[in-house]
């Protein structure tokens, strides 16, 4: 029961009583029973457990590459459509990204290695992640990682100290071992005017030059061109204005890598105004693979996720940097909402903070399980236990046909459904009635899930022909996902998955498989009683 964020309580969000499809129960009825299960997992170094929401604390990836279920054959690339990442094996790969950017200078190399290992249990598959921070406030002064400069020379780029960065492939390579790719920042700038934060004032020091930043990139892209979970990422809370000598510094850094490491794909984190796009840079557009979204206000994201989807040429876009938790705005009902919105509208990932405990990694261990973490496990669980790769945004709202609001708003129903009409999701800001249009659904049958995005927690809403036309309301008050499936799919419920090989489990295979269990049970308990007995008989 969790009382969050405008009173979602009690016996209104979810179901009551009824099997748990997420236990591999019975198949659900239209009367509501509830799916899924809270789980736990040990925090690593913590000797304790922390909840994680889903299906018995376990993640796998129904048509997606990566987390804790089958890992991600390395490197990714982007998909024929260039809509989403896949990997060498053609599987989808949903971004699930959590903002890391001081990982490799602030923590030891056995720290970073239980941090990556906390990620991992709660799901997140991809971390943010500068190269070189300059920060005073994990990096000290000068930025170094435990005493070990990334340059030799003060300010002098071309300087570069091989320790320091034998420690930056130790932290990358811990993260490919766990099936995580790493979002890496070159040269993190930092805000104008901020100097203690980012790399700004150092990168246009007397000691560096243009020459000598360029040669500061040939030197990563040399070392990282083999490491096969990267992306790069440009810029970092800055937009170097046009022509300044900023931006010929970080033009050199991005020229330099892309000599020596013409294959890894690239996106960027530019600064500024509101809802910043890596597209919103001219002068770095021709480099980029990925359009992300620093996403950090908390308007209408959908509108501007759906306006870079139509854009031409097609450029993949995800929500490279999310609000953070602990910011003014910054509620895990805001932040879900951006997310669930996000995949919806196009989006091919998104990302999550918990705010300085995380990215200056103070007291880290104590705070890996807020509200905002907990549900950035349960969105990614409902995306991919669906074909989350084959929805299409429904902007002409053929599918939800009233009650979805103004796109401009941030009370906006994002809807999307798969071109067979095997499966159509939507999200709810808020609880109220929307008409369906039964004829997008694929088959004969179409069935209807509530999927609680506060808890996980899926309701069955039943099943219905599909011809006409259905008016739906939430079982419950605050936000909901609505999830319509051809019948004839025979999918789960919303987050329910196979963690063994990354598919989703039919209900009735789930509902087969416990009888047959409870069968063998039975028949073993009553052999055992049967020996006993004949034993007893044996006794003189």
């Amino acid at each position: 029961m969790i009382s969050q964020d405008g009173g979602h309580v009690g016996a209104s969000r979810g179901g009551v009583g009824g099997f748990s499809s997420g236990a591999g129960g019975a198949p659900a009825s239209s009367g509501g029973a509830a799916a899924g299960s809270s789980g736990s997992a040990p925090l690593p170094g913590s000797g304790g457990s922390a909840p994680l929401p889903g299906s018995g604390g376990n993640v796998a990836h129904a048509g997606s590459a990566g987390g804790q279920g089958a890992a991600p054959a390395f490197p990714l690339k982007l998909s024929s459509s260039k809509r989403y990442l896949v990997d060498q094996t053609g599987a989808p790969f949903l971004i699930n990204q959590a903002s890391s950017w001081g990982l490799i200078q602030s923590l030891s190399t056995a720290d970073a290695k239980d941090y990556l290992d906390a990620l991992q249990q709660r799901g997140f598959n991809s971390v943010l992640v500068s190269i070189i921070s300059y920060d005073t406030r994990m990096a000290g002064t000068p930025p170094n990682w435990q005493g070990v400069p990334p340059f030799n020379v003060q300010w002098d780029f071309s300087s570069y100290n091989d320790a320091y960065f034998a420690h930056a492939d130790e932290i990358l390579n811990l993260a490919k071992a766990r099936g995580m790719l790493v979002a890496l920042v070159p040269s993190y700038l930092g805000y104008a005017g901020d100097q203690t934060e980012g790399w700004m004032d150092e990168i246009l020091s007397a000691n560096n030059s243009v020459a000598k930043s360029t040669a500061y990139g040939r030197y990563l892209g040399n070392r990282y061109k083999d490491f096969t979970n990267i992306i790069w990422v440009a810029g970092g809370d800055n937009m170097p204005p046009a022509g300044s000598e900023l931006e010929s510094r970080l033009k050199g850094v991005i020229d330099g890598i892309k000599q020596n490491d013409p294959s890894h794909l690239w996106t960027a984190h530019w600064g500024g105004n509101n809802s910043v796009w890596s597209v919103d840079n001219p002068t770095f557009v021709s480099y980029l693979d990925i359009n992300g979204y620093y996403a950090y206000d908390y308007g209408a994201t959908q509108a501007l996720d759906l306006a870079n989807y139509n854009r031409s040429p097609v450029l993949m876009t995800y929500h490279l940097d999310q609000s953070y938790e602990t910011e003014p705005g910054g509620t895990p009902e805001n932040i879900r909402r951006k997310a669930y919105e996000a995949i919806l509208s196009g989006a091919a990932g998104s990302s999550f903070c918990a705010g300085p405990n995380w990215y200056l990694f103070f007291n880290w261990r104590s705070n890996m399980d807020t509200p905002g973490t907990q549900q950035t496990k349960i969105w990614y669980q409902a995306m991919v236990s669906r074909p989350w790769s084959e929805l299409v945004p429904d902007q002409g709202h053929t599918s939800v046909t009233t009650g979805f609001g103004d796109v401009n708003g941030t009370d906006y129903v994002a809807a999307a459904r798969t071109p067979s009409g095997s499966t159509i999701m939507a999200f709810m800001p808020s609880s109220r009635a929307v008409t369906l249009d039964l004829t997008k659904v694929s088959g004969t049958q179409a069935r209807v899930w509530w999927y609680d995005p506060t808890n996980g927690k899926a309701t069955s809403g039943g099943t219905f022909p599909t011809s006409g036309r259905l008016d739906l309301t939430p079982p419950g008050s605050g936000d909901w996902l609505l999830v319509i499936d051809g019948a004839a799919e025979n999918l789960p419920a919303p987050g329910v998955l196979n963690a063994s090989n990354g598919t989703a489990v039919p209900w009735t295979t789930s509902y087969w498989v416990l009888v047959a269990l409870i069968l063998a049970i039975l028949v073993i308990v009553a052999s055992g009683r049967r020996g006993a007995r004949q034993a007893e008989s044996l006794q003189p």
